[in-house]
């Protein structure tokens, strides 16, 4: 495996630590995730490690697990899919692209935030609430987000700032092996471009600091040009991408 390959084999087995399903299974090299609908790389397949069974059959096998589950079937994909060309036999399958996912890594630099954010073990419920809402996910998960959260492996911290008792940003940082995983950043619509991203970004990277991470990573989509901004301001550049395949 090439250094690349393995940085991408680090980062995925890092961020599924990080992000955990409500289940997995691991099947000939892939890992099969279910978590009732509840974002795509928690309902996804990973095909990170090599496979011995016919590439068709395990296609066929995957389609039969989600629609037990009630869920759509998706690829997540990287450069690192096994067996190599998979992602084109999925597009002759019919499975389309989507969402491009930029994955970014910095040098944590030590910066000190300018306002300190509320930091949690497990997030409340005023946490999950506004975080739903910023991300137009439906309140139903809120169970769901909760039971995830508790289960995360990683040293970790839910944040949020506030402004006069109204949550204004809200993000997630999760510590293993000399790495912060920066997740679920989002900012209510009205504060938007004022500061309050970057000032949450800096207390997360702070809280990777102190527990031990020289590093961070993350994962934006690459149409959200404000964060990739923001993102870019703190350091940070693309190290391979993801992206989706979906029936």
């Amino acid at each position: 495996m090439s250094n690349a390959h393995g940085l991408i084999q680090k980062i995925e087995e890092l961020s599924f630590n990080a992000m955990p399903a409500l289940k997995e299974t691991m099947y000939d090299g892939w890992l099969l995730r279910f978590s009732g609908g509840y974002t795509r790389r928690a309902n996804s397949v990973n095909p990170i490690y090599h496979s011995n069974i016919e590439t068709l059959s395990k296609i066929k096998y995957c389609e039969q697990s989600y629609q037990r589950e009630n869920i759509p079937l998706i690829f997540k994909m990287t450069d690192l899919a096994f067996p190599l060309g998979l992602d084109q036999l999925l597009a002759e399958q019919g499975f389309k692209e989507s969402d491009s996912v930029s994955v970014q890594i910095a040098e944590i630099a030590g910066i000190s935030p300018d306002i300190q954010a509320e930091e949690m073990v497990v997030p409340d419920d005023k946490w999950v609430e506004a975080y739903l809402k910023m991300m137009g996910y439906d309140i139903k998960f809120m169970k769901t987000v909760q039971t995830l959260a508790a289960e995360t492996i990683p040293e970790k911290a839910f944040m949020r700032i506030s402004v006069k008792g109204e949550t204004v940003a809200v993000g997630y940082a999760a510590v293993e092996d000399g790495f912060t995983g920066i997740f679920d950043l989002a900012v209510t619509e009205k504060y938007r471009q004022k500061g309050y991203g970057r000032q949450l970004m800096l207390n997360l990277l702070e809280f990777g600091r102190k527990n031990g991470a020289q590093n961070a990573y993350l994962q934006v989509i690459e149409t959200n040009k404000p964060a990739l901004a923001l993102y870019s301001s703190l350091g940070f550049k693309e190290t391979y991408k993801y992206w989706y395949r979906i029936k």
